[in-house]
């Protein structure tokens, strides 16, 4: 009797285990996901309020320009600094 009871709990856990630790890993994949999408979700709304700035502001578009593309004005002149400490 007592053999059958171990062959049925070594049974169970042969066939419940690998579902079980399948779950769990789908249980966590879950949560980084979600996790993400709480990470992703901030991130487009910051977008989204840099984008509505940008479009109302011509002071931050020039802003953005020359920071980005190094554009400057009509009759600037660009001055780089090689790195000399002095």
């Amino acid at each position: 009797m007592r053999l059958v009871t171990v062959l049925i709990w070594l049974l169970a856990v042969v066939i419940y285990l690998p579902g079980f630790l399948r779950m769990n890993h789908l249980s966590a994949t879950l949560r980084s996901y979600r996790q993400q999408e709480v990470q992703l979700s901030e991130q487009n709304r910051r977008l989204r309020e840099e984008i509505a700035a940008l479009k109302t502001s011509s002071f931050l578009t020039e802003k953005l320009a020359r920071r980005e593309l190094g554009l400057i004005r009509e009759g600037e002149w660009v001055v780089k600094n090689y790195g000399h400490d002095n």
